[in-house]
């Protein structure tokens, strides 16, 4: 650990001495004394548990808080991020996918056969190889129309923070030797700029094939990817089949449903009606728990108050179609009911969402 401190420390000495990083910077991203990271698992609860098991598995995630590497990761995310956002398959959030299809459905109805599909990029952070994920983080980072922090200065921070990922599990320390760990600032945009290098590369070699039928308007947040398939399930087949052997490291689920053509992705249910239109629905897990903060919470009243319209909002802003919104509605209503919330309030925030 204190090895590692040191090559922190000389890094980013480095760049101060570069003007690339100011003093005041300069001695918040090199921490006090060395420490490691720490090893936690986070609940999948809204994954079933494995049979026998009661709880669902854990999701490992690295806290780099006060870690040698916390804030040089910081900086490099603060650099890379406009790249990843450049991506054209990126997507920011649950409204950009919403006005990404409000924009599909002004073009015309989509064929009979056209169905949505997902896809999961299984364990995406741990299995970025390094080499691969520097080569295309600096092919991302010499695309930007200021360098006024050298390409080359942003990747050797980023193998630092891959390579000097030190963190303690039950009182002993590990170091992850491969992929990027979940819980340093950096590892989305690292992962995303690699999954946008893959993907387009892939997506070429698919269409170099002379393929009958290629994926339409591929989207991505983070490991969650949304396109449109045109064709007949056995060519969609064949492309899961080709995406799975493209990489050695990353691997894809997929989910798709010919006869009712919907599929569940972020926090909506979208489907393809019979006019050939899209719509989309509020998607609830299905062991999801009615955990809404207490309105008798310790919290600012300006917080429970504003509770039932944001997620009345929420729902309008999810729903496509007027009946199925007022369905979500009054589920709202009766949750929120149960929590302690006094029905006129939540009804008007209802009413006022409406």
């Amino acid at each position: 650990l204190k090895q590692q401190w040191l090559k922190v420390k000389k890094a980013v000495e480095q760049g101060r001495a570069a003007w690339f990083i100011t003093d005041s910077d300069a001695k918040i991203m090199v921490p006090d004394n060395p420490k490691a990271g720490r090893l936690y698992g986070v609940v999948k609860d809204h994954k079933q548990p494995s049979p026998g098991s009661k709880i669902p598995k854990l999701r490992e995630v690295v806290s780099g808080s006060g870690s040698n590497t916390e804030y040089i990761s910081a900086y490099v995310d603060h650099h890379a991020k406009p790249e990843a956002q450049n991506l054209a398959s990126y997507v920011e959030d649950t409204p950009d996918v919403l006005r990404k299809i409000a924009a599909k459905n002004r073009q015309g109805p989509l064929p009979p056969t056209a169905i949505p599909v997902t896809m999961d990029v299984s364990a995406l952070y741990p299995s970025v190889p390094h080499d691969e994920g520097l080569e295309n983080l600096d092919q991302a980072l010499e695309k930007r129309q200021s360098k006024s922090v050298p390409t080359s200065y942003i990747v050797m921070l980023m193998k630092l923070v891959l390579t000097l990922n030190t963190f303690e599990w039950d009182g002993k320390l590990y170091n992850q030797r491969h992929g990027t760990a979940i819980g340093t600032r950096s590892a989305p945009t690292f992962s995303g700029i690699f999954m946008g290098c893959l993907e387009e590369n892939m997506l070429q070699e698919w269409k170099d094939l002379d393929a009958a039928m290629s994926p339409e308007d591929w989207i991505r947040f983070l490991d969650d990817i949304l396109f449109w398939w045109l064709g007949t399930p056995g060519d969609l087949l064949i492309f899961i089949n080709f995406v799975n052997q493209i990489h050695p490291d990353i691997k894809f689920t997929c989910e798709f449903d010919f006869t009712t053509r919907s599929v569940v992705f972020l926090d909506l249910i979208i489907w393809v009606d019979d006019s050939g239109y899209i719509q989309t629905d509020l998607h609830t897990k299905e062991n999801a728990k009615n955990s809404y903060l207490l309105p008798h919470s310790n919290h600012p009243s300006h917080i429970c108050k504003n509770i039932p319209y944001s997620l009345a909002y929420r729902i309008k802003r999810n729903c496509s179609q007027p009946e199925q919104c007022e369905l979500r509605f009054g589920e709202l209503v009766d949750k929120l009911q149960a929590r302690g919330y006094r029905k006129k309030v939540v009804e008007n925030a209802v009413d006022k969402v409406r």
